[in-house]
């Protein structure tokens, strides 16, 4: 970009100030606030129903928990069955966007205090230990690390045992991984302890009175991975399964892929025993319950299937209880981007899919954001895309390349960037009030210099005092002539107001035109904004073919939409970011927002009373010449001729006699070839008539075509490089180059690019030490990477390395021959071009010959 300016002087020295970007940077801030609170309050309606069902599936796991009866220690824990909980997101086309959706889910669940494990693409799934491994480091990094830090080295800990007791403070209790074996760290039976430990720091929160506390309380300490006799409370039954020993009996084998232990026991549970006789207790506010325990696969296809199955398998047995002897709260969310039907059904088996208790949640389509983002931006005032990048972002890039909303939001903020950075006076973007002070500072040079040469819109309006006002520019003084300056400003307040009306005037008529079928303009108002960019609306072919759709409506349906425009006129919907309108700018649209309402009443009843009028109240018009009657015309011999009696339907006739029969019979009409047939207009017919003449007109004065006003070229572009006259502004090679220029940088051709920067390095870096007098010219100043592609570029499709590489070194400069090979420096540089060329995929390595490469660059030439 040529206005940012690299300075490189004293820092003491005071740097230029870019106010283009400046102001930029004030208006991008507020645009940016107003997409995301739109995308953040069209998102919260998705997510809100799939938070409602984690938190439903975990308040049912809390009841059946708190269900459970307790073990005794010499009965065995009991093994309760049940589906895993399990969110299937269908989110549609795999987009960029999805990051974003998975994380604001993410956010969402550890907000109420849950925790979250997200497998993204680039993690490990081809095993089930590293899948697992995965999800269990996620779920424990947030006991000791921010929500954000999920990715920290979780096994680092101080103390080698685990204490269960309860004192008087209340002391945290600690759990440290590092004294599990090492097989065992990262699994669920890991993962089992450490949240279970974590409802006992919990539990023991409770404070009890002191006052009524006198209980002893029973403290013992044992470590977690070699317990022994001493530790052991009395009457405890040594474990059984937990952590197997040498010394007991291996588990009886079954069929099954996990096995399950019915009798598996338990940690000490006396200090978390039930405390149905103690004191009531106070709950710290510092110290919540561990939430459920989510694990997001956003690529469930990526997953393999034997991997899922086993997964799903084994967490099941981990949320029934099945496995340790006590249930986790596990639920899963998969995203998927495929049909349920084909991309997850079909690749798990009938018991792994009894093991999943789904519900399919939908995300929109990236199209409906889309909506939502050119809602806010069509709302938002100042700074508007022009029809042609308009069309070009959303055909050309968002459905034909990416499908992202995101990257569209950023092609947006460059091209506003250029804009600003383009435009001669930005300070016009601003309000009319800080508008009108620049102006008037400004010398009367640079205002003759703005009119004749900057704006050329403005020239004619400007000069001309004779031209009719627009109903929309603002009233001056009387007894005062209007200056430059105010004239100027008064295209301003003429800009700000329609751009203030266009929303609502183009939802009302979309709903004008909703009982219509087909829908010329559109389905949608960011179609009719489209249109209303191209050519102000009211002057293409689809208005006027909207136009005759609504004269054949029924009287029914056209009273009908005349009371849902009404009404969308004085509902709330049609007023949005009020806070960025000045205040009288607010005023004067709000008073022809009201008009334009009342006008709807009023023809929706004066339609009305003319459907409800009797069919004698008719009028026919004359249509001969001699001012005869038609209707007093007798009938001819022709007429006669065809009466009923000759056609009285009780004969057969086929279609094609049928069609001449009534061909003949308007061919015999008295009217026929002389005068049109007479045509009765209703009450009805005037009233329409007169109706669909005024909804042209007030279009077409309420938001006229934003190319017709004077100063567009402020508020709409980015537009090239300010011309001389309007001639060149809209047709010269510059404005098209630049148009051009701008395409390829928010969308630009990698090879080629590529290719002309090796070819033409000078061009790219702009130094005047590489600038090349032909594209096919080799000098040594050349990087060798430049030098090497341009030598490729000269060989055939199999490229012998030893003559390369001499052909190199004789662009360096150095004496090479048969018997005075390249020197080792020379040989280095070589081989490091070669890998680099390798690495951007120009060239690759071939069995075939060893001293050769394999050209894959074809079609590229000087």
């Amino acid at each position: 970009m040529e206005s940012i300016l690299i300075y490189s002087g004293s820092r003491s020295a005071t740097l230029p100030v870019d106010t283009g970007y400046n102001l930029y940077v004030d208006a991008w801030k507020s645009l940016r606030r107003g997409i995301e609170d739109e995308l953040k309050s069209f998102s919260a309606q998705i997510f809100a129903r799939i938070d409602d069902f984690l938190q439903s599936s975990y308040r049912n796991w809390l009841r059946h928990h708190e269900s459970i009866p307790k073990p005794t220690p010499y009965e065995g824990s009991q093994v309760n069955c049940q589906e895993i909980p399990t969110a299937l997101l269908l989110a549609g086309v795999n987009t960029p966007d999805h990051s974003l959706i998975y994380n604001q889910l993410r956010s969402a669940v550890l907000g109420r205090n849950g925790y979250v494990a997200m497998v993204t693409a680039g993690s490990d799934t081809l095993s089930l230990r590293s899948l697992v491994s995965t999800i269990v480091s996620q779920f424990m990094g947030k006991s000791d690390y921010p929500a954000d830090s999920s990715e920290t080295n979780l096994f680092t800990c101080e103390h080698n045992t685990v204490e269960f007791s309860e004192r008087d403070d209340a002391e945290p209790l600690q759990t440290d991984t590092t004294a599990f074996a090492l097989s065992t760290r990262s699994t669920y039976l890991t993962l089992s302890e450490w949240y279970y430990n974590k409802m006992r720091i919990a539990e023991q929160r409770l404070l009890p009175d002191e006052t009524t506390m006198k209980k002893s309380v029973t403290r013992f300490r044992r470590s977690i991975s070699q317990p022994n006799d001493s530790n052991r409370p009395v009457g405890r039954q040594p474990r059984n399964s937990l952590f197997p020993r040498s010394n007991q009996a291996s588990p009886k084998k079954t069929t099954r892929r996990f096995t399950v232990r019915p009798g598996a026991g338990r940690f000490a549970e006396e200090s978390i025993s039930s405390k149905g006789d103690s004191p009531p207790a106070t709950k710290l506010p510092s110290c919540l319950k561990p939430g459920p325990l989510v694990v997001i696969l956003p690529q469930v296809e990526s997953v393999p299937s034997s991997v899922l199955e086993e997964f799903i398998e084994l967490t099941s047995l981990y949320v029934s209880g099945q496995i340790g002897g006590r249930p986790l709260p596990m639920f899963l969310v998969l995203g998927l981007s495929t049909t349920p039907e084909v991309g997850f059904e079909a690749r798990l088996s009938a018991p792994t899919l009894g093991r999943l208790k789904l519900e399919r949640f939908t995300v929109p389509a990236p199209a409906v954001f889309l909506e939502a983002v050119l809602n806010t931006l069509i709302h938002f005032p100042g700074f508007h895309l022009t029809h042609s990048m308009c069309a070009y972002l959303m055909d050309s890039l968002f459905l034909c390349l990416d499908y992202s909303v995101r990257n569209f939001i950023r092609r947006v903020q460059f091209y506003m960037l250029e804009h600003y950075l383009n435009c001669a006076h930005p300070h016009l973007l601003l309000t009319p009030e800080k508008a009108h002070v620049y102006l008037s500072s400004l010398p009367s040079q640079s205002l003759a210099n703005m009119v004749s040469l900057t704006y050329p819109s403005v020239a004619a309006f400007a000069i001309e005092s004779g031209q009719p006002r627009s109903p929309l520019t603002p009233k001056l003084i009387r007894g005062k002539s209007p200056s430059l300056v105010d004239r100027l400003t008064e295209q301003l307040v003429v800009h700000w107001r329609v751009q203030y009306l266009v929303p609502p005037v183009l939802n009302w008529l979309l709903r004008l035109t909703s009982h219509i079928s087909p829908l010329p303009l559109g389905k949608s108002f960011t179609d009719l904004y489209r249109l209303w960019l191209k050519d102000g609306l009211v002057n293409g072919e689809a208005f006027s073919l909207t136009i005759s759709l609504l004269s054949g409506l029924s009287k029914e349906k056209l009273l009908q939409a005349l009371d849902e425009a009404a009404s969308y006129l004085d509902s709330s919907s049609c007023r949005a970011f009020q806070h960025l309108w000045p205040k009288d700018v607010l005023s004067v649209c709000h008073e022809t927002l009201a008009e334009l309402a009342a006008a709807t009443r009023q023809w929706r009843d004066a339609l009305h009373t003319a459907a409800t009028e009797a069919s004698t109240n008719i009028r026919r018009y004359p249509v001969c010449q001699d001012g005869s009657d038609p209707s007093s015309t007798s009938a001819s011999p022709a007429v006669q001729a065809f009466t009923p009696n000759s056609f009285d339907g009780r004969r057969k006739m086929s279609m094609r006699g049928l069609r001449q029969h009534l061909q003949e019979l308007a061919a015999a009409s008295p009217g026929h070839g002389t005068s049109p047939c007479s045509r009765v207009s209703s009450a009805w017919d005037l009233k329409q008539s007169a109706f669909l003449g005024w909804l042209r007109n007030e279009l077409g004065r309420l938001i006229p075509c934003s190319s017709s006003l004077p100063l567009h070229e402020v508020f709409y572009g980015p537009v090239g490089p300010h011309s001389t006259n309007k001639q060149s502004l809209c047709e010269s090679n510059s404005v098209q180059s630049f148009s051009v220029s701008l395409r390829r940088r928010v969308n630009p051709p990698y090879q080629k690019c590529m290719h002309l920067a090796l070819v033409d390095p000078g061009a790219y870096l702009q130094l005047p030490d590489l600038h090349l007098d032909a594209s096919d010219c080799l000098i040594s100043t050349l990087p060798d990477l430049c030098i090497l592609y341009k030598l490729h570029l000269e060989s055939t499709k199999m490229i012998n390395l030893y003559d390369w590489l001499m052909a190199f070194a004789s662009v360096i400069g150095e004496n090479v021959d048969k018997h005075n090979p390249p020197s080792k420096h020379i040989q280095v540089r070589f081989f490091h071009g070669l890998a680099q060329l390798h690495h951007l995929g120009f060239i690759k390595s071939t069995r075939r010959k060893v001293d050769h490469v394999l050209r894959l660059t074809w079609g590229l030439t000087f």
